[in-house]
């Protein structure tokens, strides 16, 4: 299920059974059996500013004591920029939903592949392919 909430995070999921919020800075990276288990609440954009500010996903989580935990980007892609916009990570999410595959997820998110991502992304060839999809040229 998604749901956009405009109450604070803390207080809009503070029921949630367990609760992860999203950092490109964490250490922890997100486990399949997580994304789909329907008690796991992620939260997406939880701090969203105009200007990257690394670490600050991070500290939100940590001060609140909540969860923290990465998309597994690294096996596929190296990324110039801080962090992905949540479009990005919506569509990584919903991807992985559909074919429980996160190197397909990732490769096929539209995101991934236009402004203002596109410049910032480096895909990386030796990651898991999907045999069917299309080489996509960088």
């Amino acid at each position: 299920m998604l749901a956009r909430e405009d109450l604070p995070w803390d207080r809009a999921f503070s029921s949630a059974r367990t609760l992860i919020y999203l950092s490109a800075d964490a250490t922890e990276v997100l486990d399949e059996t997580v994304v789909l288990d329907s008690s796991t609440t992620l939260v997406i954009g939880g701090l969203v500013d105009h200007k990257p500010k690394p670490g600050a996903a991070q500290r939100v989580g940590d001060a609140a004591g909540v969860r923290t935990a990465a998309l597994p980007l690294d096996r596929f892609v190296t990324i110039r920029k801080p962090a992905l916009t949540c479009l990005a990570v919506v569509q990584i999410l919903l991807g992985y939903h559909q074919h429980r595959d996160w190197g397909r997820a990732v490769r096929e998110a539209p995101s991934m592949h236009c402004a203002p991502l596109k410049k910032y992304v480096r895909w990386k060839h030796d990651g898991p392919m999907h045999p069917e999809l299309p080489e996509m040229r960088h």
